[in-house]
């Protein structure tokens, strides 16, 4: 069975919270009946102040506010950082437009929203299980370390850069297959802007038509980046499947199974009352 590598885009009110990054997972998933997996360790991957990688395991079940602090605090020092570099970018273009002689209203001001300069995307797996992707990694600090190698570079596809990355959570403890929630900051410091406003000004001097296409082919672009850094298999070109893991499939085919046998039944109860129905119409005659 090829492993196959998923990139997930987060809208923005898909965006996962501190909670359930951190403190706690669905209710569905709390039940370790249903989830044989709650009590795994999870891994968290970020950035110290000297831009070098580090991490931490950790349970959804203890107290994590001391990496919630450490993350919440790089968002908030990129988020500074960001609005400093545009400040400066900016007055130092009109400075150079009044030494050429000319006037012009330049906004200094970053107007993108804290929570707007946050984004998130996903690397997930598919066409597998979770004992054949562990076989094939061998440990979970080797699955977080391809998860981070497939996010740098779709960080770099998108004109950002390990700087930008807050935090990489490895969520192993969900009942499905591990999956990452790459949490970043939008602001390109090279461009001086956002990822967001550069894929809009290329999308602003498109038709409809041709922003559509080029979306899809974006999607799949990133797909492919995201398979090949990670030395994984991609998903089916051109497939709207949902991706469902192999346990949620099975799950799915048992209601599906279900649904057939109530329906079964409930075509033989209508027949045999039919058929009583029609002898007594019989007995009346």
């Amino acid at each position: 069975m090829s492993i196959v590598s998923i990139f997930r885009q987060s809208k923005a009110h898909q965006k996962s919270s501190m909670n359930h990054l951190f403190n706690c997972q669905e209710i569905t998933n709390q039940d370790l009946t249903v989830n044989p997996n709650l009590h795994q360790k999870n891994i968290v991957i970020s950035l110290n102040e000297n831009d070098e990688f580090i991490s931490a395991n950790f349970c959804r079940t203890e107290n994590n506010d001391k990496i919630k602090k450490r993350i919440e605090d790089r968002a908030q020092m990129l988020d500074e950082s960001a609005r400093e570099a545009y400040q400066k970018h900016k007055i130092n273009e009109k400075l150079e437009l009044e030494k050429m002689g000319i006037s012009k209203k330049i906004r200094t001001v970053l107007q993108s929203k804290k929570e707007q300069l946050q984004k998130e995307f996903l690397v997930c797996f598919g066409n597998t299980t979770r004992s054949e992707l562990m076989a094939h990694y061998k440990t979970a600090e080797n699955v977080a370390n391809a998860c981070l190698k497939g996010s740098l570079a779709i960080l770099k596809k998108k004109g950002l850069d390990k700087k930008n990355l807050i935090s990489l959570v490895l969520h192993f403890d969900e009942k499905g297959l591990p999956h990452s929630h790459i949490i970043y900051n939008d602001y390109s410091f090279k461009e001086h802007t956002t990822a967001t406003q550069i894929a809009n000004k290329k999308d602003n001097q498109k038709d409809k038509k041709k922003q559509y296409q080029d979306k899809i082919k974006e999607f799949s672009e990133f797909q492919d980046i995201l398979a090949q850094s990670m030395q994984l298999k991609r998903g089916e070109k051109g497939s709207r499947r949902k991706h469902l893991d192999i346990q949620d499939f099975k799950n799915l085919k048992e209601k599906e199974q279900q649904k057939e046998q109530i329906t079964k039944k409930s075509i033989f109860k209508s027949a045999i009352y039919t058929n009583q129905k029609n002898r007594e119409q019989l007995t009346i005659t």
